[in-house]
């Protein structure tokens, strides 16, 4: 058992974090974290499909299985970011050391070699769509998150990174697209033309995250001893409100890979013409990043489930908006911008949420475990690939999408528009009846830190000594301290 004085905290755990630290975490998300991943979500499959003409239906189920295969590495590789102890920290070692694989990875999915055999074609697909999104970005992504909860401990400060966060990830999205469509038509519009335009990217991320990388820094102290981080994973499945977050992060990145999956598809054979994709893309991500500076002022005013649980009324709204009429651009650009403004008081606070949860789960079970807790990011984001990049797309292919057809099948066709204008709708109606069950608002976190300030578990907490009782006791009178 560790001392009560190797336990204590300092002021820093609580103290305002730096402008300039603030705008690095956002920098990063967008530069690196966020847009090469966007665009593998936005065009993988419709790279695969109608660059290099390969089934619909088996991109699909490489999507799934890949998926499936995620559930332990985001486990695996959070436990592993609690144990890791180096110069820098727990977090930001790994998203520097990752940070070249990373963006190589990225790239190969694009380097499918044209003149091997259909299998050899998909050995190769299988191998690095897996390294790149079940590996390689869970290993940069999942510390990445966690870092929010390792600058500070302060619910305000988390709150404004997790505002910040998700400026950067759909401004990420709308940038990403748009160049990336641009450079591969500069380029020619060949294999060779993605590969290029990718290369660009990638060279971008690896810059763009060794800079922010090194103006970001840990606050909060490792209290975890060796002999305690076997509890890592049994203490985040005991936590409520982990398993919440999975299904809300879950149900939220279905939505935003439903949307980027098939918006491609729906600009190409229902509205005729492939451009309208950087349109309604661009409309709906600028409309999420305002809404994201938004909430950092809203978030002081009005408690954060009632911002979400109103979120998803309008994302509802939106979604009608567009079923009213599916071919009218402007109105869909409407629809996109109504939408996103519902989903984005969801996406700016998503990541707060994950870092509430981990206090909680500390006070439930008296073991603090961020980047294992984090992990329902990583699982989240990881359902919603599956649901919306894996499964959508078996179905087309069940339905007959060929994709070297100008002309689609009317069950393909129906297929599309089905999954474009109504799974959106469907999902957002989840999420609110989720958060009418979702109690951890503002007045029972209080009451949880309160505890925690004075050494105060869940009666039933099973991880609870007096190391435990310390680290919260010092951590609370630091954070009065500081307050």
């Amino acid at each position: 058992m560790r001392s009560a004085s190797s336990e204590v905290k300092t002021f820093s755990e609580f103290a305002k974090v730096p402008v300039k630290e603030k705008f690095c975490y956002f920098f990063g998300e967008f530069g690196s974290q966020s847009i090469i991943y966007y665009l593998v979500l936005t065009y993988s499959v419709f790279f695969y499909t109608d660059v290099m003409h390969l089934s619909a239906a088996t991109v699909g189920i490489i999507v799934v299985v890949s998926r499936c295969c995620d559930a332990l590495t985001d486990l695996v590789i959070g436990s592993l970011v609690d144990r890791t102890k180096s110069k820098l920290g727990k977090a930001r070692f790994w998203c520097l050391i990752m940070t070249v694989p990373y963006a190589i990875s990225m790239l190969l999915i694009y380097c499918v070699p044209a003149g091997w055999s259909a299998t050899h074609q998909w050995i190769y697909i299988i191998i690095t769509y897996n390294l790149a999104t079940s590996i390689c970005y869970t290993f940069e992504n999942i510390p990445w998150g966690t870092l929010s909860t390792l600058i500070s401990r302060d619910k305000v400060q988390r709150s404004q990174l997790s505002s910040l966060r998700m400026v950067g990830s759909p401004l990420a999205g709308a940038v990403g697209v748009t160049i990336a469509l641009n450079l591969v038509g500069v380029f020619g519009g060949t294999q060779r033309a993605w590969i290029q335009a990718m290369s660009i990217f990638a060279v971008v991320c690896i810059i763009i995250n060794m800079v922010c990388v090194f103006n970001i820094k840990e606050r909060v102290k490792d209290t975890v001893t060796p002999e305690k981080s076997k509890h890592d994973i049994p203490s985040v499945l005991r936590n409520k409100y982990w398993w919440y977050c999975i299904a809300i992060i879950g149900l939220y990145n279905t939505f935003i890979t439903c949307f980027s999956t098939f918006l491609p598809y729906y600009s190409t054979y229902a509205l005729n013409n492939t451009m309208y994709t950087t349109y309604i893309n661009n409309s709906q991500m600028i409309t999420m990043g305002a809404t994201a500076l938004f909430v950092l002022w809203l978030c002081r005013k009005v408690d954060t489930l009632l911002i979400i649980r109103a979120g998803m009324v309008i994302s509802i709204i939106g979604s009608v908006i567009g079923i009213l009429a599916p071919l009218n651009l402007p109105v869909l650009m409407v629809s996109a911008v109504v939408r996103a403004f519902g989903m984005g008081l969801l996406a700016a606070l998503i990541h707060a949420l994950v870092g509430d949860a981990v206090e909680y789960g500390f006070w439930r079970t008296g073991h603090r475990a961020p980047g294992t807790t984090y992990a329902s990011q990583g699982l989240g984001n990881k359902l919603g690939v599956l649901l919306g990049g894996g499964l959508c797309p078996i179905i087309l292919g069940m339905a007959g999408y060929d994709g070297a057809k100008e002309v689609q099948s009317a069950s393909a066709m129906n297929v599309i528009s089905t999954v474009y204008l109504w799974l959106p709708l469907v999902f957002s109606a989840i999420i609110f009846v989720i958060m009418l069950f979702y109690r951890l608002n503002q007045t029972n976190y209080n009451k949880i830190v309160s505890d925690l300030n004075q050494g105060i578990f869940h009666p039933k907490a099973p991880y609870v000594d007096a190391a435990a009782v310390e680290a919260a006791k010092a951590a609370g009178g630091a954070g009065e301290k500081n307050g």
